[in-house]
């Protein structure tokens, strides 16, 4: 039991992220595009947009479909601010002006409104927030750096086109290679989530648009810009459709970044989205070989989901039904599309108990491997491997291990603080099995009691 309790604290989101950056998954906010929960346990699940409204959030889009999905979610979901507000606040005061507050009824913290005109080389930044999450936000590392927005406005590594069917596209103009970066930026808002709920909607709109219209002229129409679902006021209908999810002082944020709001939603998707709340950085990343002339695309969802929930989930949230080419299989096919995904999910919690009483073995490990490919869920792959590490170092095989903790390594696309701590960690065992925590836990634990 220390040894699990050691390779906990090395790898302290290996049971609670999945990987998947899905928009915010809160129960409050549906994200509607990026969740980071359908990001493997090492790629972090985009935990990804929100989901608007609450009354529609679904229960698997949830932090539950993060936890169960780890699609390189093996990672940091959102950055918890440490420092308290107290030894913050006057040390840092970055914004254009004093804020605006609001302190709904019977609540005891206020909501304010932070911008700043000179965030990121000027493009901007408007917060709606606590007092304590601000002064949190604007002495992280990000902040002051001024991170750089990419690619820049003369690049044409990918173009906007109108599509049959789905709207307007970002189309590939080169070759992207897995691990790629397609795209990065900040974002324009951060909003915390709790204000769509102690907040009224005649407080809330005109809040929400005093913050928007505070921001530099050019960022203000990024933002207008951007398409909205669900109708009624203009300003939060474009926030409940383009959010993504991110964690501040342990509350749940969304986060609009419209340069990546540009990307349509495909359930096997060529790039996965991974936003970093420490460094104030959203980034998007190849998954696969990418050719000149495909679509860009991310999923919005996790995409081991069943394929009726997949639809049902993302008709709720956007408005559509899904006609991406796993969605147009004939039914046998899908048929068994959802065997090989119903597999994965129980495989996949196996393999991730590593207690005295687990029945994992690396032959589950291998299956869990083709099914992954079999499935084409590239967001997945790194944590296939990473298990399967861990599993032949359990049984003391160390070619294998070495070889899938190499694979691991390779692939993990996973660019968040955390993440780095975590693939050095698997870069440590593929270099020394025996000395891992690993190392012959299933003979010292009795663990996994079945035939390798």
């Amino acid at each position: 039991m220390y040894i699990l309790l050691l390779f906990l604290a090395y790898f302290p989101a290996v049971f609670t992220s999945d990987g998947v950056d899905r928009r915010s998954s809160s129960s409050l906010i549906p994200l509607s595009h990026r969740d980071a929960s359908h990001q493997s346990l090492i790629q972090t699940c985009p935990n990804s947009r929100l989901t608007f409204p609450p009354s529609q959030a679904s229960g698997s889009e949830d932090r539950s479909v993060c936890d169960t999905t780890l699609n390189e979610n093996f990672v940091l979901r959102g950055y918890n601010a440490t420092d308290s507000a107290s030894k913050i606040v006057n040390i840092h005061h970055p914004w254009n002006s004093e804020p605006e507050c609001l302190q709904p009824e019977e609540h005891s913290k206020d909501y304010c409104i932070y911008t700043s005109s000179n965030f990121s080389n000027e493009r901007g930044i408007a917060l709606l927030t606590r007092s304590s999450t601000a002064a949190s936000i604007s002495s992280s590392p990000g902040f002051s750096s001024n991170p750089e927005v990419y690619p820049p406005s003369t690049s044409n590594i990918y173009y906007e086109t109108s599509l049959p069917g789905r709207g307007k596209g970002l189309i590939s103009n080169r070759t992207f290679q897995r691990g790629d970066l397609i795209q990065s930026s900040t974002p324009v808002l951060i909003i915390d989530e709790g204000t769509f709920d102690v907040l009224t909607d005649k407080e809330r709109f005109p809040f929400q648009r005093k913050a928007i219209d505070a921001l530099p002229a050019a960022t203000r129409k990024l933002f207008y810009g951007l398409a909205g679902h669900f109708g009624g006021d203009k300003v939060e209908d474009i926030i409940r459709t383009n959010t993504f999810g991110a964690q501040f002082d342990e509350r749940q944020h969304g986060v609009v970044v419209p340069e990546a709001a540009r990307l349509n939603h495909d359930c096997r998707p060529n790039a996965r989205f991974a936003f970093d709340p420490e460094t104030l950085t959203h980034k998007i990343h190849a998954i696969r070989t990418i050719e000149p002339g495909e679509e860009l695309t991310i999923s919005y969802i996790d995409e081991k989901l069943p394929f009726s929930t997949r639809q049902s989930h993302i008709h709720t949230h956007w408005g559509f039904h899904c006609n991406c080419t796993t969605c147009t299989l004939p039914p046998s096919s899908l048929a068994l599309s959802d065997t090989r995904l119903q597999d994965i999910t129980y495989l996949r919690t196996e393999l991730l108990d590593f207690s005295p009483q687990s029945t994992a073995t690396p032959a589950m490990a291998e299956k869990f491997i083709s099914l992954i490919e079999k499935e084409q869920l590239w967001n997945s792959i790194a944590e296939a491997y990473m298990l399967a590490a861990l599993r032949y170092c359990m049984w003391e095989e160390e070619g294998k291990t070495r070889e899938y903790a190499r694979r691991a390594a390779e692939s993990w696309l996973v660019w968040e603080k955390k993440g780095v701590q975590n693939r050095r960690g698997l870069e440590g065992i593929g270099r020394m099995p025996r000395g891992g925590w690993c190392w012959g836990l299933a003979r010292l634990e009795g663990v996994g009691n079945r035939e390798l």
